[in-house]
């Protein structure tokens, strides 16, 4: 932009080349023309050099926005991973686990029925969860590959 400016801001050289045949001499003019009133270009330049300012500050504060939103989609991509390895090394055995031992014990008539089905629920409800973590994950996994 500014060497464009420049450019077009700079008076225009001249040369003239002429021959006088009846005398024999050779003669060579050069020129400059300035313009009187070159507000108008200035006033150019500077708009330009102004609106090239501001898509440089638009340019800088977009890339921070950007990497601040990467970033928090990484804080909550690893608190996903996270909560996913909790679930599938604890949570969902204990469920399991429940779940087997509700059952075991309302065969054995250790427990009513509303117990087993309280057990169950409970057991139920972490396989639930596990499955909204797990979608979580993966729509943060999603967005941090494709969209960041």
């Amino acid at each position: 932009v500014r060497v464009a400016a420049r450019h077009a801001a700079a008076p225009p050289l001249r040369p003239v080349h002429g021959i006088r045949l009846a005398t024999g001499y050779y003669s060579y003019q050069v020129g400059l023309s300035f313009p009187l009133f070159s507000a108008g270009q200035s006033a150019r330049t500077k708009s330009a050099k102004i609106e090239h300012d501001v898509a440089v500050q638009n340019y800088d504060r977009q890339q921070r926005e950007l990497t601040s939103e990467r970033n928090a989609v990484s804080t909550q991509y690893e608190k996903w991973k996270k909560s996913l390895e909790y679930y599938r090394g604890t949570a969902l055995p204990l469920a399991q686990e429940q779940q087997q031992a509700a059952i075991r014990y309302y065969k054995e008539g250790a427990t009513d029925y509303l117990g087993f089905i309280q057990n169950m629920k409970d057991a139920t409800q972490i396989q639930f969860d596990y499955w909204n973590c797990f979608s979580e994950y993966l729509n943060t996994r999603f967005n941090l590959e494709y969209c960041y």
